[in-house]
């Protein structure tokens, strides 16, 4: 990157803002941004920062394209793990609709 350029400047204007609101780890597209505070919400207080790498980890693979159904199967575990107990049946259906997109 040469000097005096920022990651934002080659951004689109809803990416800068999920850059920014994701606190500049996490660059987003708007679904991507979408599922994150949806899976933030029901996380569990002591597991923001797991969750924070598992959904970038996903991110990282979608833009790849290597975010797949059997990574989504592999994965999907690891989701459940960090979520509150009373949001388990939310996060599911969501995942269920996800992955019948794949």
């Amino acid at each position: 990157m040469s000097a005096g350029r920022r990651v934002t400047d080659r951004l689109s204007k809803s990416q800068v803002t999920a850059y920014f609101n994701a606190g500049g780890g996490i660059i987003m597209n708007p679904g991507q941004k979408m599922f994150y505070d949806f899976f933030m919400e029901r996380t569990q207080g002591d597991k923001i920062e797991a969750a924070k790498i598992l959904l970038e980890e996903g991110f990282v693979r979608q833009d790849k394209g290597t975010f797949d159904k059997a990574y989504l199967d592999e994965v999907m575990p690891r989701y459940f793990e960090l979520i509150k107990p009373d949001a388990v049946e939310e996060l599911k259906e969501a995942m269920n609709n996800f992955s019948s997109r794949l």
